[in-house]
Protein backbone atom coordinates (compact mmCIF):
# COMPACT_ATOMS: atom_id res chain seq x y z
CA UNK A 1 0.00 0.00 0.00
CA UNK A 2 1.29 3.44 -0.87
CA UNK A 3 2.24 5.77 1.93
CA UNK A 4 1.48 8.77 -0.29
CA UNK A 5 -2.25 7.97 -0.42
CA UNK A 6 -3.53 6.60 2.89
CA UNK A 7 -7.05 6.18 1.42
CA UNK A 8 -5.80 3.46 -0.96
CA UNK A 9 -6.87 0.00 0.25
CA UNK A 10 -5.58 -3.50 -0.32
CA UNK A 11 -8.69 -4.34 -2.35
CA UNK A 12 -7.99 -1.45 -4.73
CA UNK A 13 -4.44 -2.68 -5.26
CA UNK A 14 -5.64 -6.26 -5.77
CA UNK A 15 -8.00 -5.29 -8.62
CA UNK A 16 -5.80 -5.14 -11.72
CA UNK A 17 -7.16 -4.33 -15.14
CA UNK A 18 -7.18 -7.83 -16.62
CA UNK A 19 -9.00 -9.39 -19.56
CA UNK A 20 -11.04 -12.55 -19.96
CA UNK A 21 -8.00 -14.25 -21.52
CA UNK A 22 -5.93 -13.23 -18.49
CA UNK A 23 -8.50 -14.92 -16.24
CA UNK A 24 -8.44 -18.03 -18.44
CA UNK A 25 -4.64 -18.04 -18.17
CA UNK A 26 -4.73 -17.71 -14.37
CA UNK A 27 -7.46 -20.36 -13.96
CA UNK A 28 -5.49 -22.74 -16.16
CA UNK A 29 -2.37 -22.34 -14.04
CA UNK A 30 -4.40 -22.96 -10.89
CA UNK A 31 -6.04 -26.08 -12.36
CA UNK A 32 -2.81 -27.55 -13.71
CA UNK A 33 -0.90 -27.03 -10.48
CA UNK A 34 -3.75 -28.56 -8.47
CA UNK A 35 -4.26 -31.62 -10.70
CA UNK A 36 -0.87 -32.55 -12.21
CA UNK A 37 2.45 -33.74 -10.84
CA UNK A 38 5.60 -31.89 -11.77
CA UNK A 39 6.98 -35.06 -13.34
CA UNK A 40 10.49 -33.61 -13.43
CA UNK A 41 12.21 -32.11 -10.41
CA UNK A 42 13.97 -29.53 -12.59
CA UNK A 43 10.66 -27.96 -13.58
CA UNK A 44 9.33 -25.51 -10.98
CA UNK A 45 5.58 -26.25 -11.32
CA UNK A 46 3.23 -28.51 -13.31
CA UNK A 47 1.78 -25.53 -15.23
CA UNK A 48 4.25 -25.59 -18.12
CA UNK A 49 3.86 -23.46 -21.22
CA UNK A 50 2.70 -26.42 -23.32
CA UNK A 51 0.15 -27.57 -20.76
CA UNK A 52 -1.16 -24.02 -20.35
CA UNK A 53 -1.65 -23.71 -24.13
CA UNK A 54 -3.30 -27.11 -24.39
CA UNK A 55 -5.78 -26.60 -21.55
CA UNK A 56 -6.53 -22.90 -22.01
CA UNK A 57 -6.83 -22.76 -25.78
CA UNK A 58 -4.53 -19.72 -25.80
CA UNK A 59 -1.94 -19.61 -28.58
CA UNK A 60 1.81 -19.68 -27.95
CA UNK A 61 2.24 -15.89 -28.22
CA UNK A 62 -0.61 -15.24 -25.76
CA UNK A 63 0.93 -17.58 -23.19
CA UNK A 64 4.46 -16.27 -23.74
CA UNK A 65 3.31 -12.65 -23.43
CA UNK A 66 1.70 -13.35 -20.08
CA UNK A 67 4.72 -15.28 -18.83
CA UNK A 68 7.37 -12.79 -20.00
CA UNK A 69 6.27 -9.26 -20.56
CA UNK A 70 2.85 -8.63 -19.10
CA UNK A 71 2.96 -6.00 -16.37
CA UNK A 72 -0.53 -7.13 -15.34
CA UNK A 73 0.77 -10.58 -14.45
CA UNK A 74 3.88 -9.48 -12.54
CA UNK A 75 2.31 -9.74 -9.08
CA UNK A 76 -0.15 -12.50 -9.97
CA UNK A 77 2.21 -15.30 -11.05
CA UNK A 78 5.66 -16.63 -10.30
CA UNK A 79 7.46 -17.78 -13.44
CA UNK A 80 10.04 -20.55 -13.11
CA UNK A 81 12.87 -20.41 -15.66
CA UNK A 82 13.16 -23.18 -18.19
CA UNK A 83 15.67 -25.76 -16.97
CA UNK A 84 18.68 -26.63 -19.12
CA UNK A 85 19.20 -30.38 -19.31
CA UNK A 86 22.54 -32.26 -19.54
CA UNK A 87 22.20 -32.54 -23.31
CA UNK A 88 21.89 -28.75 -23.61
CA UNK A 89 18.19 -28.73 -24.40
CA UNK A 90 15.95 -26.33 -22.55
CA UNK A 91 12.86 -27.56 -20.79
CA UNK A 92 9.59 -25.65 -20.55
CA UNK A 93 8.99 -22.61 -18.39
CA UNK A 94 6.37 -23.09 -15.73
CA UNK A 95 4.24 -20.85 -13.54
CA UNK A 96 2.44 -20.71 -10.23
CA UNK A 97 -0.13 -18.27 -8.90
CA UNK A 98 0.97 -15.93 -6.16
CA UNK A 99 -1.33 -15.13 -3.27
CA UNK A 100 -2.40 -12.02 -5.18
CA UNK A 101 -3.23 -14.18 -8.21
CA UNK A 102 -5.40 -16.44 -6.05
CA UNK A 103 -7.15 -13.37 -4.60
CA UNK A 104 -7.89 -11.99 -8.07
CA UNK A 105 -9.47 -15.30 -9.13
CA UNK A 106 -11.56 -15.33 -5.96
CA UNK A 107 -12.74 -11.77 -6.69
CA UNK A 108 -13.71 -12.80 -10.23
CA UNK A 109 -15.57 -15.87 -8.94
CA UNK A 110 -17.51 -13.82 -6.39
CA UNK A 111 -18.32 -11.18 -9.00
CA UNK A 112 -16.39 -8.47 -7.13
CA UNK A 113 -14.13 -7.90 -10.12
CA UNK A 114 -15.81 -7.35 -13.45
CA UNK A 115 -13.90 -8.44 -16.52
CA UNK A 116 -14.82 -7.35 -20.02
CA UNK A 117 -15.83 -10.40 -22.02
CA UNK A 118 -16.26 -12.57 -18.93
CA UNK A 119 -19.65 -13.59 -17.61
CA UNK A 120 -20.75 -12.13 -14.29
CA UNK A 121 -22.58 -14.25 -11.70
CA UNK A 122 -25.80 -12.54 -12.85
CA UNK A 123 -25.07 -13.53 -16.46
CA UNK A 124 -24.49 -17.12 -15.39
CA UNK A 125 -27.73 -17.17 -13.38
CA UNK A 126 -29.68 -15.77 -16.36
CA UNK A 127 -28.10 -18.32 -18.73
CA UNK A 128 -28.87 -21.17 -16.33
CA UNK A 129 -32.53 -20.09 -16.28
CA UNK A 130 -32.60 -19.93 -20.09
CA UNK A 131 -31.06 -23.40 -20.23
CA UNK A 132 -33.75 -24.78 -17.91
CA UNK A 133 -36.43 -23.21 -20.14
CA UNK A 134 -34.85 -24.73 -23.27
CA UNK A 135 -34.63 -28.16 -21.62
CA UNK A 136 -38.31 -27.92 -20.63
CA UNK A 137 -39.31 -27.01 -24.18
CA UNK A 138 -37.28 -29.89 -25.62
CA UNK A 139 -38.77 -32.38 -23.18
CA UNK A 140 -42.27 -31.21 -24.18
CA UNK A 141 -41.39 -31.95 -27.83
CA UNK A 142 -39.97 -35.34 -26.92
CA UNK A 143 -43.06 -36.23 -24.90
CA UNK A 144 -45.41 -35.17 -27.73
CA UNK A 145 -46.54 -38.08 -29.93
CA UNK A 146 -45.77 -35.99 -33.02
CA UNK A 147 -42.40 -34.70 -31.88
CA UNK A 148 -41.65 -31.10 -32.75
CA UNK A 149 -44.91 -30.33 -34.58
CA UNK A 150 -46.97 -27.46 -33.34
CA UNK A 151 -50.68 -27.95 -32.65
CA UNK A 152 -51.80 -26.95 -36.17
CA UNK A 153 -49.38 -29.35 -37.90
CA UNK A 154 -50.31 -32.12 -35.49
CA UNK A 155 -53.97 -31.63 -36.37
CA UNK A 156 -53.17 -31.78 -40.12
CA UNK A 157 -51.09 -34.96 -39.70
CA UNK A 158 -53.93 -36.57 -37.73
CA UNK A 159 -56.44 -35.66 -40.49
CA UNK A 160 -54.13 -37.10 -43.14
CA UNK A 161 -53.82 -40.31 -41.13
CA UNK A 162 -57.61 -40.54 -40.79
CA UNK A 163 -58.01 -40.00 -44.55
CA UNK A 164 -55.40 -42.69 -45.24
CA UNK A 165 -57.26 -45.19 -43.06
CA UNK A 166 -60.53 -44.28 -44.79
CA UNK A 167 -59.00 -44.86 -48.24
CA UNK A 168 -57.42 -48.14 -47.13
CA UNK A 169 -60.81 -49.34 -45.85
CA UNK A 170 -62.53 -48.24 -49.07
CA UNK A 171 -59.96 -50.02 -51.29
CA UNK A 172 -60.25 -53.11 -49.13
CA UNK A 173 -64.06 -53.03 -49.51
CA UNK A 174 -63.63 -52.80 -53.31
CA UNK A 175 -61.22 -55.74 -53.18
CA UNK A 176 -58.29 -53.68 -54.49
CA UNK A 177 -54.86 -55.04 -53.61
CA UNK A 178 -52.84 -51.94 -52.63
CA UNK A 179 -49.54 -53.83 -52.84
CA UNK A 180 -49.97 -54.03 -56.63
CA UNK A 181 -50.11 -50.23 -56.80
CA UNK A 182 -47.11 -49.39 -54.58
CA UNK A 183 -44.12 -47.90 -56.37
CA UNK A 184 -41.08 -50.12 -56.54
CA UNK A 185 -38.33 -49.17 -54.13
CA UNK A 186 -34.82 -50.49 -53.83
Amino acid sequence: MSTENPEETDSEIAKPNISGKDVTFLRTIRTLNATHDVGNEEIGAPATTGRIRELSGLVRSEVQHRLKRSEKMTDLITVHSAPVYNNGQRGPKSAELTEAGEQVLEQVTRGDLSIEGLATPEDIERLEKELVDIKQTLSEFEESPTGAFDEKKTERVNKLFEMMVTFMNAFEAMDVDLDEHRPETE
